[in-house]
């Protein structure tokens, strides 16, 4: 049975479990919090290595895959503290959008479960407003469980999934395997012939194939991040740059991804510990 097959509901925490992560979630976010919630965590799954259902993530239903994805589980143990700074800084970047009377377009690079792209669209839905969702995922398992979780948000209008993936060049890719992490799979160069391989296009013509220009972009594609910005804000004209971009960037890449962006004009900030915020310096108009 596939796992994405039940309607969403079945996999919901028995109520002990559910019990458990309540208390989870109100702990604090700050090194004991974390500790406790670690422990809070492996006592919750213990002897439960499917996935769970939920629907208290900022306005999106979730199926979420602990077991081999760590984005799953650190929302399932943390909530609405995973990635909260970067998903503020897209939502209210959305609302000043919306105040200019614009239509706002996200673009999620690496849209792995949908969490970026679902909070928005929740959002979207709950104030009635207008938003465009291009979520970009080439794996094709990743792909099943984002659809499904766009289906039980009810997010379908306003979600478009591209099956592709970014790279700096055309080209044709395979996404090498991590058993650990399924968020975490990079692409690589795929050989003549591979079966598995999807095609790869530079950004800018992912986006003119769907139709859209960027407002806010989000990029995590595990370590392709650089080379495939560098040729999307190379090429792009001015008025095609996103607003905002929020991009993985880790110790060992920061300082050139910092200085990339800087280099196109926007201001840049240490968002979290693994990623940057870029921002144009002028707001919506």
């Amino acid at each position: 049975m596939s796992e994405t097959s039940e309607p969403f509901g079945a996999c919901r925490l028995s109520p002990w479990r559910a019990a458990i992560r309540r208390i989870m979630l109100q702990l604090p976010d700050n090194r004991l919090g974390k500790h406790v919630r670690s422990v809070l965590r492996r006592v919750m799954l213990a002897g439960w290595s499917g996935p769970v259902d939920i629907d208290d993530f900022c306005g999106a239903r979730l199926r979420l895959h602990h077991a081999d994805n760590l984005a799953d589980k650190y929302i399932l143990a943390s909530g609405d503290m995973y990635d909260r700074a970067e998903r503020a800084a897209f939502a209210t970047c959305m609302e000043q959008l919306w105040q200019a009377g614009k239509q706002a377009v996200f673009v999620d690079l690496g849209a792995n479960n949908g969490s970026y792209s679902l909070t928005l669209a929740g959002r979207a839905i709950a104030a009635g407003r207008p938003l465009t969702v291009i979520a970009i995922e080439p794996d094709a398992i990743n792909r099943e469980r984002l659809a499904f979780n766009v289906a039980a948000t009810g997010a379908g209008p306003i979600v478009r999934i591209d099956p592709r993936a970014a790279s700096d060049v055309r080209e044709r890719v395979v996404m090498a395997f991590n058993p650990e992490n399924r968020g975490g799979i990079p692409a690589v160069s795929a050989a003549s012939g591979d079966r598995d391989a999807v095609d790869a296009l530079p950004l800018l013509d992912l986006l003119a194939d769907n139709g859209v220009r960027a407002d806010m972009l989000k990029v995590d594609i595990e370590g392709r991040d650089f080379t495939v910005l560098e040729k999307f804000l190379a090429d792009a004209a001015p008025d095609q740059r996103p607003g905002l971009i929020v991009a993985e960037a880790w110790a060992g890449e920061r300082d050139r991804m910092r200085a990339l962006f800087e280099g196109h004009g926007y201001a840049v900030r240490d968002i979290s510990r693994h990623n940057l915020c870029a921002e144009k310096a002028d707001p919506p108009s």
